[in-house]
């Protein structure tokens, strides 16, 4: 199990003191993991197969699970989420469980270094598209607002602090972009290739 080095646990102070915590479990609503140090358990039928891939039996069981597998040697940002009651019993009666919302990882899947900015933007599209777009909870965000700009110069700021977050967890190869703003304040993500017909 890897350590969290000591600038992602400041990161995780920040987002525990800033989004806060579960009033029941507390824990906070928000963190930065490792992916390969997240196991949980899970009773559920597993197939068993050799390192050949033969075939071996199927067993009703309760074992430790690498949750994030396809994302071992990465950062993730993690959110404290209900389980469904149709989950629960797989889950051994577990109520809340963390699930990735973002992964630190460029265009290729090659891994980045975790970042508190992304951390917020992620956030807040989360809380923007949950309680849309006038919603109290995205008080927090002002800053990224960029409808909340007061003069051509503050947009512009903003807009270029946008752009390189964009580039920070899109990197500059991923095939969409995002210049066009819908009336809520959305972005609307369509292919670079895009032109529109007249």
């Amino acid at each position: 199990m890897m350590k969290l080095p000591p600038e992602v646990e400041r990161m995780n102070q920040r987002l525990r003191d800033t989004f806060g915590i579960d009033t029941i479990t507390g824990e906070p609503i928000w963190r930065i993991s490792w992916a390969a140090n997240e196991i949980e358990k899970r009773h559920t039928e597993f197939k068993d197969y050799t390192s050949s891939g033969i075939y071996i039996r199927t067993a009703k069981e309760t074992r430790d699970v690498p949750k994030y597998p396809w994302w071992e040697n990465m950062f993730i940002l993690e959110r404290l989420v209900l389980v469904p009651e149709s989950n629960q019993q797989e889950l051994l009666g577990k109520k809340t469980s963390y699930e990735c919302l973002w992964p630190f990882h460029d265009s290729k899947e090659n891994p980045l270094p975790p970042n508190y900015e992304v951390c917020e933007m992620v956030i807040y599209q989360v809380y923007k598209a949950q309680y849309g777009p006038k919603s109290n909870k995205l008080t927090k965000f002002k800053h990224l607002d960029i409808y909340g700009a007061n003069s051509e110069e503050e947009l512009l700021l903003k807009r270029l602090r946008i752009e390189k977050l964009k580039n920070e967890m899109f990197g500059d190869e991923t095939p969409w972009h995002g210049d066009s703003v819908d009336a809520s304040g959305s972005t609307i993500l369509m292919p670079k290739n895009y032109t529109k017909e007249s």
